[in-house]
């Protein structure tokens, strides 16, 4: 039990690490998810 604590611990540092680089990057976690999806909605949209 006490591993998946860490481990859920050590993924909210690392997202929250991101979040923060993409904000300094004048963008956060879900414009940049929005932008991902966007881009693959787009290549979907080619290719079908």
């Amino acid at each position: 039990m006490k591993s998946n604590i860490n481990t859920a611990a050590t993924w909210i540092v690392v997202l929250s690490a991101v979040n923060v680089a993409l904000g300094y990057a004048g963008m956060d976690l879900t414009s940049y998810l929005g932008g991902l999806s966007g881009v693959w909605n787009a290549a979907v949209g080619l290719s079908g």
